[in-house]
């Protein structure tokens, strides 16, 4: 036992590792160092080849520049790698335990919903509160935006059974603004009357259940750190389709994101499954209502003030995700913009009411996603292109010297990705960062969008809701009955699906074109290699054909949701509620990608740089 306070505290033991796993970890950051210095030189090689050849093209310079935002993303990993493997915590939290049952800290749940589906808000509520928790000690608040009577009803029903349960709405105000979830969250905050304030605020999304030892979990940290201003839980679901081709699960975030910002004790605790200290939130005066993603820019403003934040990668809370394509599609989107949009912060507005310390800072966290989102929306339509033109891509200047530290660079970003997915167990694969590169296009298109015409205003979505699980949007009522041809019609034709089937045929038809025509010249292996045999070409465009052949694979060979009534049985701690069943958890933690990729195809890669090494140096 642990003795913090008048509190005490159990340290369970720990998870071991795989010697493998561990050695992976261990080497890592050194891959990362050698990523860095590769490319750097090779960027430099390059550079000045450009300058000093004699036949340069302005194709050449667009090609260098694609090359160079794409090393640029991908650098920007490695040096993050680098940079939190010199944080002062460690990346895996203890997993902490809060025992006893007298004079533990008061807390308040919130549960801030807004037209999603009346049996799912219920599940959530009475998971909430079936928490082992002491009933005096917390409390259970649903915050209703949507002014549903049902859901009054029926809370009023439960707080017969659960008397810590109350109902809130800031009722109907068609003609205010009133900031989604933030203002929904400062409402519960500071308008709601209580006989004493609680120590700290908990959130759960209508769509996420607290696991039964949720408070006692995230509150041991809380009451051990002085400078925790919040706890988070990193996000897991419960319905996932089979291999979670779309990656739904968030591997990337919740496996190699979350320990390397807990590292610096700097993460980015999402809105649900987090604990909030009380006096925090009063000190910056609730939640931000500048911009749809409050999570991130309370967050980063907290982070920047010298407090810390730190996100549990232990199960404590089971959600949904959107059940089919398109609403996976519309949900980041959402995301998208919402992040995007703190570029807003730079510009002078009186209605921001971020201090201006901050303001730098969370711009250039929306500059950095909008510039991810443009550099993959240009490749994707560059590459095709460039192939298709004929014309050389390299200059031939130093040309041996240019293709060893090519091929010695994409060798060491390889070997850096696949080592990375194995100190995470293979939950993630390789360049997993780049997990929506086929949404590319619908992001920018939501970013054109919302600048140009105003995202939530768009005439175009109507009788759509900003809320991922609101009832008014169509992915979330399927039709009762619809022929399977008719599905795969309406899956087949969607807008994200022709895009990147016009990017894979596109790809793939102008590679085989380009292979044709340096061969039909009778040109040699130069020429070859100075367009489509270029290391980092072969890299882009399998990039390129891996990430839009995924819609493609999900129109063709539909996903399957798992029911989410067939997923829950018996709460473990009542009667009256329901949780996710124990196989279905275990289902959850366990999940596994491909060591060597699907069907084996990672094989092909030290084949084939080895063979582009041999002929840059012998041939």
């Amino acid at each position: 036992m642990i003795k913090k306070l008048r509190y005490k505290i159990q340290e369970l033991p720990v998870e071991k590792v795989s010697r493998f796993t561990y050695l992976a970890q261990q080497v890592t950051p050194s891959a990362a160092q050698v990523a860095l210095w590769l490319s750097a030189i090779y960027r430099i090689i390059r550079l000045l080849c450009l300058i000093l050849s004699a036949n340069i093209t302005s194709l050449m310079w667009c090609f260098f520049f694609v090359e160079c935002a794409f090393i640029y993303e991908c650098c920007g990993e490695q040096f993050f790698t680098l940079t939190s493997a010199k944080g002062e915590l460690a990346p895996h939290l203890p997993q902490l335990r809060l025992v006893g049952q007298n004079d533990l800290p008061l807390v308040e749940i919130f549960v801030p919903c807004c037209g999603e589906s009346l049996d799912i808000i219920l599940d959530t509520v009475r998971a909430a509160c079936a928490i082992d928790y002491p009933t005096a000690r917390f409390c259970v608040t649903v915050l209703d935006d949507g002014t549903s009577a049902a859901l009054h009803k029926a809370i009023a029903d439960l707080c017969k059974i659960w008397p810590n349960l109350s109902y809130h709405s800031r009722g109907v105000k068609p003609n205010a603004k009133v900031f989604a979830k933030a203002g929904n969250l400062n409402y519960g905050l500071f308008e709601i009357k209580r006989p004493f304030p609680p120590e700290f605020i908990a959130i759960m999304d209508a769509d996420c259940m607290p696991t039964p030892d949720f408070l006692r979990a995230t509150l041991p940290h809380m009451l051990t750190r002085s400078k925790l201003a919040i706890v988070g839980s990193a996000q897991y679901y419960y319905n996932l389709p089979d291999g979670d081709p779309l990656d739904q699960a968030l591997d990337y975030y919740s496996a190699i994101k979350i320990p390397q910002l807990n590292r610096l004790g700097k993460s980015f605790a999402s809105g649900s499954g987090c604990v909030i200290r009380y006096s925090t939130l009063l000190k910056t005066g609730g939640f931000p209502t500048f911009g749809s993603v409050e999570d991130v820019t309370l967050s980063s403003l907290l982070t920047q003030s010298g407090d810390q934040i730190l996100v549990l990668t232990e199960m404590v809370q089971l959600g949904l995700i959107p059940g089919s394509f398109e609403g996976h599609v519309l949900q980041t989107s959402r995301h998208k913009v919402g992040v995007s949009e703190q570029i807003l912060n730079w510009s002078p507005s009186t209605s921001n009411t971020i201090p201006p310390r901050y303001r730098p800072a969370l711009g250039w966290i929306g500059l950095s996603l909008t510039w991810k989102i443009v550099a993959r929306f240009i490749t994707n339509i560059f590459i095709p292109l460039a192939l298709a033109s004929g014309q050389q891509l390299v200059p031939a200047t130093l040309l041996r010297l240019q293709m060893v530290l090519a091929v010695s660079y994409i060798s060491s970003f390889w070997l850096y990705e696949w080592l990375r997915a194995a100190h995470t167990g293979f939950r993630v694969s390789t360049f997993h960062h780049l997990r929506e590169w086929f949404l590319a296009t619908r992001h920018m298109y939501a970013l054109l969008h919302f600048y140009l015409f105003s995202f939530q205003s768009s005439s175009k979505w109507p009788a759509r809701s900003v809320v991922t699980g609101s009832t008014q949007n169509p992915w979330n009522v399927p039709p009762a009955s619809q022929s399977q041809a008719k599905r795969f019609y309406k899956d087949f034709f969607a807008p994200t699906v022709l895009i990147n089937m016009i990017y894979f045929m596109g790809t793939f038809v102008t590679i085989a074109y380009s292979i044709w025509s340096c061969y039909s010249e009778n040109s040699g292996n130069d020429k070859l290699f100075t367009r489509v045999a270029w290391p980092p070409m072969l890299l882009l465009c399998y990039l390129i054909l891996t990430s839009s052949f995924t819609p493609l694979r999900c129109s063709i060979w539909p996903l399957r949701y798992p029911n989410r009534k067939l997923a829950l049985g018996p709460h473990p701690n009542h009667a009256q509620a329901v949780f996710p069943k124990e196989d279905v958890r275990l289902a959850v933690m366990k999940r596994q990608r491909p060591p060597l990729g699907e069907f084996y195809h990672l094989v092909l890669v030290p084949v084939v740089l080895a063979a582009l090494m041999y002929f840059a140096l012998v041939v």
